[in-house]
């Protein structure tokens, strides 16, 4: 899941998503 949205964040420079799997998606992007 984590992975389509960081896919879907670097194709459309912007995605919809929980303030939750958002963290989770900044904390795997500073990696």
């Amino acid at each position: 899941m984590l992975a389509n949205m960081a896919v879907s964040l670097i194709e459309h420079k912007r995605i919809t998503t929980t303030s939750t799997k958002a963290k989770a998606l900044k904390f795997l992007s500073n990696l």
